[in-house]
């Protein structure tokens, strides 16, 4: 039996059902080219749930971001109401500003940079003032970039080494046993600076831990050192087991509101010893 020949009509139909085959095919392939080329030049998310805190001479932020192709993120900054400019950059979703100047108004925005360069939006802009309080807690950490009253630094002379003539020190409530000295303008104090509540004093307390002096002072001109609202106890010394201080003429010390407890000195000033002050 001869197979039978296909009509025309019938070749053609096969033609052009091969041909839309091919199409749709060809449709397919393109759309998922588009699709690749779509998601990775898609401008990253902008950043949301911004985060801020002022600290001293510095201002910190967090963010959060979706997960897209962000690769960094630039920071944008004005200072007391000037113009933005690109400030820095970061890999992470944290930023310290540790250059901010206390008493001026930081404004910040941010956005995210994909691996080829593409932008994405700003983020909502933000604005803190810096201060001058450095925060101090038996339970904090001395790291760099801490300091903040949410994240204290550990010890007295972590902050002292770190802080500026005019700085703040607050002490929160517990017992400090290192050895502590000062050599520019500064203010040591309990949490009673800020409340006024008297069993701070006894609750902050520096201790000498009846093997070193617990405060010594060494300025030299014009600087201006208080010390208030603490406990000092079982300081141990040749002289000045407590405080000593050497002053100038021009200096300026101030002592308020100190319990002195259990200090001892081989030769004078148990508790306080002044030399050079008038």
């Amino acid at each position: 039996m001869r197979n039978s020949i296909p009509s025309y009509t019938t070749i053609i139909q096969l033609y052009k059902a091969s041909l839309l085959k091919r199409e749709v095919s060809r449709l397919v392939t393109l759309w998922v080219i588009l699709s690749w080329i779509s998601f990775l030049w898609a401008a990253p998310g902008k950043p949301v749930k911004i985060n801020s805190k002022s600290g001293p001479h510095r201002i910190n932020f967090s963010w959060t971001q979706s997960a897209d192709s962000t690769q960094y993120f630039q920071i944008f900054r004005s200072v007391n109401n000037g113009s933005f400019s690109l400030y820095d950059s970061t890999y992470s979703l944290n930023f310290t500003d540790t250059l901010a100047v206390a008493g001026n108004l930081y404004s910040y925005t941010l956005r995210a940079v994909d691996s080829v360069g593409v932008f994405g939006d700003f983020s909502d802009t933000f604005s803190l003032t810096s201060n001058r309080i450095w925060w101090i807690h038996t339970t904090g950490s001395d790291n760099q970039w801490l300091g903040f009253s949410s994240k204290p630094f550990k010890t007295v002379q972590f902050a002292l080494n770190r802080a500026q003539n005019g700085d703040t020190i607050l002490l929160g409530q517990g017992t400090y046993t290192e050895g502590i000295s000062i050599d520019k303008s500064i203010t040591l104090s309990s949490k009673w600076l800020l409340n006024g509540d008297t069993s701070e004093i006894f609750k902050t307390e520096l201790s000498g831990n009846s093997t070193h002096r617990i405060l010594e002072i060494l300025t030299s001109g014009s600087e201006k050192v208080r010390i208030s609202g603490l406990t000092l106890s079982q300081g141990k010394s040749t002289i000045g087991a407590g405080i000593y201080a050497q002053t100038s003429t021009s200096d300026t010390l101030f002592l308020q509101n100190l319990v002195f407890s259990n200090n001892n000195a081989d030769l004078a000033g148990s508790s306080l010893y002044l030399k050079g002050s008038s």
